[in-house]
């Protein structure tokens, strides 16, 4: 017989783990469980055991029983199941906050949704922990991209953003204005929404919603994403009316102006525009704008205008347009600036970087693709509070790299797609102390004869957390020399390196902190298994040979794609490492369909793609049944799976994308296959050929209005 429960307080961990395995064999009967399920909740009710670490344990076994007789009552055994409700009903209900809190925080979002309706006080519960994990804004969003309703009783305080990202907003019931009323329906279960997003600007809404009357529904919005096109969309609105109520977002702290390349429907960002939009927003923070051909045309003259707008701190965007003689002096509009943008820039001037030299706050700068002599990087150079360097594609002299010291703060520094020395990457480490990210992608590196290249030019980069080589020629000793002197790297990209030594794995295998490693195209080396808190591994097209992926028993992103693995080396990742959640197998040819079974008990596993593999239909089924957390298969290019690859018997929940290109996967069966998957948002499939298929898929797509829908044709 179970404990009493008298003796529930003085029973240890152990006890309560060994009484755990008992019920998992079925030792106790039915009605020894209903019993020790309510003194288990009585006993957490005492005061004494809420801070107690055996709570956890109790809260183990209570979900354990309650689970069971769960089951029970899908089988028809319903009167057990009456039993145990009668008894833990009130005491459940009476349990503190804090441990009804933490119980909820175990269910799914749908689960939470469903509590909400029972009573008060689980409703409380269930709604605290439904809006602090964030789950409120997945639920909007997949409102609103599946055209689904929110029942007008249902109000939440929560902070969301509205994003039109809908294959077909206009029949959404949330957005459909209602004929007595101006209001849109969505505004009255969020009376909070803090932001939108009007991507889809010229896809059609509901009869007379459009930017003007979202503006209108509040005046509380922090941030917005708009297309200047939207001003003009709708005839009957007035763009002068648009900006004025945009003027009227007095919280306003983010704004994107997004072109369009519709010339039909474009409307010009200019300055005039802007600064309306600037003297009415007074707490813009960060602006972002798209290119405008227009910025440059106004109707005051730019070097007359004094005013400046200090709370601006972000300046992103395409604003290369404006002429080099009128650059410097909009510049001068935002002297509080701690990130700015000038990217593709061929006007720069020394004018402009003696107006940016002003910029004692600038903690995030970025030049790439633009024209720079040395006057101008010596005004950059100037910055002193600079934490991100963005130069890529810049020719770099080496007297201007010397300068690099004064720099002591920056933590992010990108040197793409340029030709360097390596006495000038040794400098560049050995002066910036606080270096944390340093990518040299794309980058050629070279030695010339007769140059210093000793490693004690280089100090300990105990700051150093990433490095990305791909693709970039490095000299073999600059490179043990960094790994050396790294000893907190964590994600080091090798893409594209196809020369790695065993002097290069030798300084790999010392750096234990490592948890993202991409190789390609290379044959591994034993040196590889001693990174033992690897979590996220890449090695497409390369070859394995004896290497044993089982001694890798934390990954959990994978990719495997093109290389040599065999079924024996597969089967033991996937037995050793069951929290895999992101797998890329795309070409492995040695691997067969038992191979291919060992991931049935990858049960976390969100993404699987399986491009080119001769996966056949049985695993295919197998692997949709046995993964319930799927999120993204793909099937591209395989050759067996037929017309039954997808003919499962429940409906998967979870699967979001199907990738079907170049399978055999017909039309006609197309729509058989997406009823299955009630959440998909993503199909690709093969194109149509001819007019009879072409209306087939024309009638599949209308019958999922809620799915993207890509085809290839041949």
């Amino acid at each position: 017989m179970l404990s009493t429960q008298k003796y529930l307080q003085e029973y240890s961990i152990d006890e309560f783990t060994r009484c755990k395995e008992r019920l998992v064999r079925g030792v106790y009967s039915k009605s020894e469980q209903v019993e020790f399920f309510s003194k288990l909740v009585v006993y957490l009710k005492d005061e004494s055991t809420r801070s107690c670490a055996k709570v956890w344990y109790v809260l183990e076994i209570l979900h354990l029983i309650f689970c069971k007789f769960k089951s029970e009552i899908e089988q028809g055994l319903s009167e057990e199941y009456t039993l145990l409700v009668r008894c833990i009903s009130r005491p459940f209900l009476d349990l503190p906050i804090e441990i009804l809190d933490q119980i909820f925080s175990y269910i799914s979002s749908s689960s939470l949704l469903r509590l909400q309706l029972t009573c008060r006080t689980v409703k409380i519960v269930a709604r605290g922990v439904f809006e602090r994990n964030g789950y409120m804004q997945k639920y909007v969003d997949e409102a609103l991209y599946k055209n689904r309703p929110i029942e007008s009783t249902y109000r939440s305080n929560a902070e969301i953003i509205v994003s039109l990202k809908g294959p077909n907003l206009k029949e959404s019931p949330l957005l459909t204005l209602s004929p007595d009323s101006q209001t849109i329906p969505i505004f009255k279960n969020f009376p909070k929404i803090k932001g939108l997003e009007y991507h889809y600007a010229l896809k059609p809404l509901p009869k007379g919603v459009s930017l003007k009357t979202f503006l209108m529904q509040s005046t509380a919005f922090t941030s917005l994403f708009i297309r200047m096109d939207t001003l003009v969309f709708d005839p009957d609105e007035n763009p002068a009316e648009t900006l004025k109520l945009l003027c009227e977002q007095k919280d306003l702290e983010s704004l994107t102006f997004l072109q369009t390349s519709n010339e039909a429907f474009a409307v010009h960002l200019n300055l005039d525009t802007l600064i309306y939009i600037l003297n009415g927003c007074k707490k813009l923070r960060e602006l972002t704008l798209g290119y405008s051909k227009a910025l440059h045309t106004f109707n005051v003259d730019i070097r007359e205008q004094a005013r400046v707008y200090e709370q601006v701190k972000v300046l992103k965007g395409d604003i290369g347009c404006l002429n080099k003689k009128d650059l410097p002096f909009f510049l001068k509009m935002f002297p509080a600036l701690e990130t700015l943008e000038l990217n593709y820039c061929d006007n720069l001037s020394s004018k402009t970087f003696k107006v940016l030299s002003g910029f004692s706050h600038l903690k995030s700068l970025s030049l790439s693709y633009s024209y720079i002599n040395k006057k101008m990087f010596d005004a950059v150079m100037a910055f002193t509070n600079l934490q991100e360097l963005f130069l890529t594609r810049v020719n770099i002299s080496s007297e201007e790299i010397k300068q690099i010291e004064t720099l002591q703060k920056l933590r992010v520094f990108v040197l793409k797609e340029n030709i360097l020395s390596s006495n000038k990457i040794r400098y560049i480490l050995s002066t910036c102390s606080s270096l944390e990210v340093f990518d040299l992608r794309k980058t050629k590196i070279y030695t010339k004869q007769g140059e210093c290249t000793y490693s004690d030019s280089i100090r300990a980069l105990d700051s150093l957390r990433e490095l990305y080589l791909s693709h970039c020629l490095i000299d073999k000793q600059l490179f043990v020399d960094i790994l050396e002197k790294s000893p907190r790297l964590r994600v080091l990209h090798l893409i594209g390196q196809k020369d790695l030594s065993h002097t290069f794995f030798t300084a790999i295998k010392k750096v234990q902190s490592l948890k993202t490693l991409k190789l390609s195209q290379i044959q591994l080396q034993d040196a590889i298994l001693e990174l033992k808190c690897l979590t996220s591994l890449s090695i497409s097209r390369c070859s394995l040979g004896s290497i044993d992926l089982s001694l890798f028993t934390t990954l959990r992103k994978v990719n495997l794609s093109w290389s040599d693995v065999t079924d024996d080396a597969f089967t033991k990742l996937a037995f050793w490492n069951k929290n895999l959640k992101r797998m890329r197998l795309n070409g492995i040819e040695k691997v067969t369909e038992n191979g291919l079974r060992s991931l049935y008990g990858c049960k976390r596993l969100r993404a699987l793609f399986l491009d080119g593999t001769s996966i056949t239909d049985d695993v295919a089924v197998g692997l949709l049944e046995n993964l319930p957390k799927l999120k993204k298969l793909s099937l591209a290019s395989c050759q067996n799976i037929s017309e039954s690859g997808l003919d499962v018997k429940q409906p998967h929940k979870k699967i979001r994308s199907l990738f079907l290109s170049k399978t055999r996967i017909s039309l006609d069966h197309l729509y058989k296959i997406l009823s299955m998957f009630p959440r998909l948002q993503e199909v690709r499939h093969d194109g149509c050929y001819d007019e009879e298929e072409s209306l087939k898929f024309q009638e599949v797509k209308t019958s999922f209005p809620t799915v993207f829908f890509t085809h290839y044709s041949s």
